[in-house]
Formats: structure tokens, sequence, C-alpha cells
């Protein structure tokens, strides 16, 4: 809980950083001029909650907003080594915020699967990826809100929703 911190530099990941919220707590995961190079196939960074119904204030148990409630990742260069890379993956996730990154040569930059509810993606450049830019992938979703944003070359396409609620 609390942060992960990357300072300036290059990391190689060979497999997914996976954040289990209801056992860390929120998490702010900044970088500082940081690249993480995915060179394994999946996700540099799976994110994933509990979030199993609606947005009303009534369906979230009493400690939810303790333990999974603001989680942002700020500051971060995703960039791809692998075929199958992707940056983020979002799973059933509340009010998660990515600001300042960027995402590139990637399968997919941000891949949001299963359930979220209220994100927020501001001040990104996703750029040359292989598959989809934003991937919203038979999501039940409420409220995505994509701002100030470049989002261009992604061979699958910019922002790409497939089936599900939203």
């Amino acid at each position: 809980g609390g942060g992960a911190s990357f300072p300036q530099g290059r990391y190689r990941l060979t497999r997914t950083l996976r954040i289990e919220l209801d056992k860390v707590g929120p998490v702010a995961i900044t970088g500082h001029g940081a690249t993480l190079e995915m060179a394994g196939g999946g996700p540099a960074i799976h994110l994933v909650g509990t979030v199993q119904r609606t947005a009303a204030p009534a369906d979230f148990p009493k400690d939810f907003w303790a333990k999974q409630a603001g989680v942002s990742v700020t500051g971060i260069d995703f960039v791809g080594a692998h075929p199958d890379s992707v940056g983020l993956q979002i799973t059933r996730t509340m009010q998660l915020t990515v600001s300042r990154c960027n995402f590139r040569q990637l399968l997919h930059g941000i891949h949001f699967t299963e359930r979220n509810r209220n994100a927020i993606i501001d001040t990104c450049h996703v750029y040359d990826n292989r598959g989809a830019g934003v991937f919203v992938d038979r999501v039940d979703f409420h409220q995505l809100n994509i701002a100030n944003c470049h989002i261009s070359y992604n061979h699958g396409g910019g922002i790409v929703v497939r089936g599900g609620a939203l």
C-alpha cells in the first residue's frame, strides 16, 4: 500500500507486476523520468480491484474506500519489447487516474477488463502500438473520461470498445 516510485532510469520487466488492491491498499505509482520496458507477454502493471456492482455509493462495503479508491499511475513511459506486451491492464477498479504517461510499441497501451468504475485518463501519449491504444475489452464500465491525450498510430484503433456495457 501507499506507493511505488520509479526514479529516473530504464526498468526491464519480464513478468507482470500484479497489484491486488484489496490486499495492499490504494497505491500511487509514480515515475520520475522512468521507462518500464515490458520484455515479456502481458501487462507491465496489472491493477486488480474487487468492484462487482454499480457505482452507486450503497454498493461499496464500508472498508472499500480505505483499501481501493484513488489509485493512480503517473509519469511513466511504458515501452513494449515483446509482441504480446501491454502497458497497463486494469480490472475491477474504482476511481483510477492515469496521468502524464506514455505508451508505445506495445500490443495495447491501456487494457480495461471485466468491470471498472469512474476512470480518468489524462495528458497521456498513446502512440505507435500494434493493437488498440486504449482497449475497453468486454467491460461493464461506468464513466471513462479521456481528456487532453494524444492517441494516434495505434494499428488496431485509438480507442476501441468491444462488447460489455458502457
